[in-house]
């Protein structure tokens, strides 16, 4: 409403896997439609205000993702920050004075992909602390049209820019290596070029549910999910005759691979509160031998799996909790990776992982680093992996990514407190990882690597 001057839609402040989707903000006189921000958000409109989002640094630190986003009309910036570690993917911005403004005397590491930038009277980004070791701005394949300044450096006044429309190949500034071994220089690099006209806007990087009118409740084909059931023949028998498939709230006990077919979309309510869990000791994942999933994907398959968790205990060591083998244009979206730290009980207290001196589990049975990775994207697998954390201490690596070649894009996962590995790739072509999030703890992780590449 009119007259409230410092009103906001939201204030975001939070930590791993919280997250903003398909929310419209009609801010009017108001100051924000976000104050403060957290973990990723897609899908979000801004429509004016003062700011769309005003920010500082997100609650842990860490970064902050924004995805399929649009801002129109704001009075000052559709985005006003400083050190947010700004990762906008897909995001438009259009007739606003500035569409990213940094704070005096403040840096941030701020990378842009894929963006457009229209009617910007000011600039599209002004960096601030120009000189500073921590400014890091990237930009990459925006397109701009009215905005004649793309970045305005606050401290110097340079400007980078040009008139009509154009597009920005690449925006570079900040400590720049010419070669290994050699001492960087804070430099700059800018790339744009005219285009005659502005092209058409991108398809969305986080694909679409499908509409409402096609989930069919798992619970009205037999599907208990009350904790003490086997539900493993009935979820058998649900994919097989249903494509989308809606999972309220629940925990839903297995004994056997959940196999989806290449069509199957797996919708959940929350994926703290909606679970397919193994049970400990569950024949088939016991001993040594051949990794076998909680959940399978087929090859080349076109799924969505989304807003689920899944827990494989602690003394089930032939155990993965995703084996993902979908194609190109499938879609792993808000999925729980439990048994460590993040882990709820029943009654929603939260699980401790440690025993008395933090050395290992309460239980000596369930062995850390004892089991295969948690997400293993194997045998061509490819797809998109949005906001996903990943914390079981009893897998071997939170996402492991092995031989494959189709294109896979990771926006904002949180993957912690594994013992040897949180990221593993080998032998992985054509993937892009988007501000990743790792954290360990001294009891099980001190010697952690968070990213291997083989």
């Amino acid at each position: 409403g009119k007259g409230n001057a410092a009103a906001v839609g939201i204030r975001f402040h939070g930590a791993q896997h919280d997250y903003l989707s398909h929310i419209d903000f009609h801010i009017g006189s108001g100051l924000a439609g976000i104050h403060q921000v957290a973990n990723e958000a897609e899908d979000l409109r801004f429509f004016g205000g003062r700011y769309g989002i005003l920010t500082e640094k997100p609650s842990p630190a860490w970064q902050f993702t924004l995805i399929d986003s649009q801002f129109e009309g704001q009075r000052e910036a559709a985005i006003r920050e400083h050190e947010a570690s700004l990762t906008l993917v897909n995001n438009s911005f259009h007739s606003v004075p500035v569409s990213i403004d940094n704070d005096p005397e403040y840096s941030d590491w701020l990378w842009v992909k894929d963006s457009r930038f229209e009617n910007i009277s000011k600039a599209a980004i002004v960096i601030s602390a120009e000189n500073n070791a921590y400014t890091q701005i990237g930009v990459e394949n925006a397109v701009a049209a009215d905005t004649p300044v793309f970045a305005r450096f606050r401290e110097s006044g340079k400007t980078l820019g040009r008139g009509g429309i154009y597009e920005v190949k690449n925006l570079t500034h900040g400590l720049i290596l010419a070669a290994p071994g050699e001492m960087g220089t804070i430099g700059t690099k800018f790339t744009a070029m005219p285009l005659a006209a502005m092209p058409a806007p991108a398809a969305p990087a986080i694909r679409a549910l499908p509409p409402t009118s096609e989930w069919v409740n798992i619970h009205t084909l037999g599907v208990k999910g009350d904790g003490k059931t086997d539900d493993t023949a009935a979820i058998a028998h649900a994919i097989a005759t249903t494509r989308v498939l809606y999972i309220p709230s629940g925990r839903y006990i297995v004994h056997d691979t959940i196999k989806l077919r290449p069509d199957t979309v797996l919708i959940g309510l929350h994926p703290s509160i909606t679970q397919f869990d193994l049970p400990d000791k569950t024949e088939g994942y016991q001993g040594l031998g051949a990794p076998k999933p909680l959940m399978e994907t087929p090859r080349g398959g076109h799924n969505i799996v989304s807003g689920i968790g899944l827990f494989t205990g602690g003394i089930n060591n032939r155990a993965v909790e995703m084996l993902w083998q979908a194609g190109a244009d499938s879609l792993l979206d808000d999925v729980r990776f439990l048994g460590g730290h993040g882990t709820n009980n029943p009654d929603g207290s939260r699980w401790s992982p440690y025993n008395a001196n933090a050395t290992g589990d309460q239980d000596i049975h369930k062995r850390w680093d004892g089991q295969y990775p948690s997400l293993w994207v194997a045998n061509g697998g490819g797809g998109t992996f949005t906001n996903l954390w990943t914390v079981d201490t009893y897998a071997q690596s939170g996402m492991y990514v092995s031989d494959t070649a189709t294109p896979g894009k990771v926006y904002e996962l949180s993957d912690e407190h594994h013992v040897r590995t949180e990221f593993k790739l080998n032998r992985v072509q054509n993937w892009a990882f988007y501000a990743p999030q790792t954290e360990e703890e001294g009891g099980e992780s001190p010697e952690a690597n968070s990213l291997e590449i083989a």
